[in-house]
């Protein structure tokens, strides 16, 4: 029998997991621990709570996938010095008061032809990485810039959240998407706006990786090719039957970075990178997943649509 947790239950858990954090508790234990005082408190019993906690857990699996091989294509870039080589091109193209526009844009136009909120942050983030390290930006600004540009380009694109929009009112995809035209850019310049007044708070970027002082940057073409190829098979499925899942677009784009900058010898290099700089944030991923297995069997969600 399916107990259900409360909406208090739900709440509290996470409101928990919150405070535990904003203490610099480990995140992953602060998650797993709001998740079990939220199943607790909710009304369930302990092996319920447990199992809630552990489907949650498996609910993430797909999402951690794709993360550890987005590390390939990340590491790429970041290795090779293409991101250094991208972001040397939009400040010079936008100016330095203008940069964090360039990486709100870029998000934009990612997240606008179709491409996942979350695979539009890992491609671009490094390079505002890159951007923030030159800069001197904070890594809070750099993340704002990058998701805000990309909610601005989702609300125009044709994803599942468009699609039941069109379907629930009656009314064209193309008229929905081009309704959100005009809140995509206003979407553009309050993230542009409260980014830069972000660019001085909280910790700044720290970029480890630095190329050898006799190494030269590859070329503009030889840094864009391999993200470009990435988006291309991801848009795939907007426009075709061929769809690309990121688990594939994205080494796949690695690959054809590596083999345009001429690095293929420090493949094994890159593999390694990739995969320990993505390490904290599957595990993150993984204490989330146990807090959403809560939230899921919850009344919360009910509770939420009543209210609205």
């Amino acid at each position: 029998m399916v107990v259900p947790i409360t909406t208090t239950g739900a709440i509290i858990g996470l409101l928990v997991a919150i405070i535990l954090i904003i203490k610099r508790f480990e995140p992953f234990y602060c998650l797993v621990f709001g998740a079990l005082v939220g199943g607790l408190i909710g009304g369930a019993n302990l092996v319920d709570t447990v199992t809630y906690m552990a489907d949650g857990g498996k609910s993430m699996a797909p999402a951690i996938l794709r993360v550890m091989t987005s590390g390939f294509l990340a590491a790429t870039l970041i290795k090779t010095g293409a991101v250094d080589k991208i972001s040397e091109e939009i400040i010079r193209l936008l100016g330095l008061k203008k940069a964090i526009l360039g990486i709100v844009l870029s998000s934009m136009i990612l997240a606008g032809v179709g491409v996942d909120l979350d695979v539009v942050v890992l491609t671009v983030g490094p390079i505002g990485m890159a951007m923030g390290n030159k800069l001197g930006y904070s890594k809070l600004a750099i993340l704002l810039a990058a998701l805000g540009g990309g909610k601005a380009g989702n609300i125009i694109s044709p994803n599942p959240n468009t699609l039941a929009a069109a379907s629930n009112f009656n009314v064209d995809l193309s008229s929905v998407m081009l309704a959100n035209v005009i809140p995509a850019i206003f979407g553009v310049i309050i993230t542009t706006i409260l980014a830069n007044m972000l660019i001085n708070k909280g910790s700044k970027v720290e970029m480890e990786i630095k190329l050898d002082e006799d190494e030269n940057l590859p070329s503009l073409f030889a840094s864009l090719i391999g993200p470009i190829v990435s988006i291309i098979l991801l848009f795939l499925g907007n426009v075709s039957t061929i769809v690309v899942d990121p688990l594939v677009a994205l080494p796949a784009g690695a690959v054809v970075s590596i083999l345009s900058t001429k690095n293929v010898h420090k493949t094994k290099e890159y593999l390694s990178y990739g995969v320990e700089k993505m390490q904290g944030v599957c595990i993150l991923l993984l204490g989330t997943g146990t807090l959403v297995g809560i939230i899921q069997m919850s009344n919360l969600q009910h509770s939420t649509t009543e209210l609205l």
